[in-house]
């Protein structure tokens, strides 16, 4: 595991949390406290009151320089994705792991390289005001979090629990997405092998 020190990402970083608190205060929308997933790293402090967490995030080898250069990108998803054209985090390394050139992922296409690794980030997400992924609400095809109810703010992220469906698909692990690079700080590098 490598920590990653990027001055201008993580300055990125801390002026997008203050934007949102700012944003927040000014459309008088509480950030209610989220069931956080548990601490996967002793030590660094979160703000906890923007819902600030550890999580994993996984990619192809091919993308890891220009995330350490520039940072997580939203542009570069997928609008067909299950909560549409997001950075997806998930705090079970398992459900990251699936998105790596891990042979047994589902992205892998090195099933028969023998390749037994391959790398996740460890990232400081900030949630901020939290949608709970509903079954009903379909989310394919977005680039925001839905519209906060009688507001004209909107939330700052989306939680799919592992309870919940949407579109008829599984959600068998739980998943954190923002939809604004800022809102995420890759802060460490972790190879592995199994």
């Amino acid at each position: 595991m490598y920590q990653i020190e990027n001055p201008e990402l993580w300055y990125t970083y801390q002026r997008k949390r203050a934007q949102l608190k700012k944003q927040h205060a000014h459309f008088k929308t509480p950030v209610v406290p989220y069931p956080t997933p548990p601490d996967l790293l002793p030590g660094p402090i979160l703000d906890s009151s923007l819902n600030e967490i550890y999580a994993f995030h996984g990619t192809k080898g091919e993308n890891i320089e220009k995330i350490l250069a520039v940072g997580l990108d939203a542009r570069h998803s997928k609008m067909s994705g299950q909560y549409g054209a997001g950075i997806y985090f998930s705090d079970q390394a398992c459900k990251s792991m699936q998105y790596t050139d891990f042979v047994g992922s589902t992205n892998s296409g090195n099933e028969s390289s023998g390749k037994q690794g391959g790398v996740l980030f460890l990232c400081r997400v900030t949630l901020g005001v939290c949608h709970v992924a509903a079954p009903e609400h379909a989310y394919a095809h977005t680039r925001l979090a839905p519209a906060i109810p009688g507001s004209s703010d909107f939330h700052d992220s989306v939680v799919a629990e592992s309870v919940t469906a949407s579109q008829g698909r599984q959600q068998v692990h739980r998943e954190f997405v923002v939809y604004d690079n800022a809102q995420a700080y890759p802060e460490y590098l972790i190879e592995f092998e199994v």
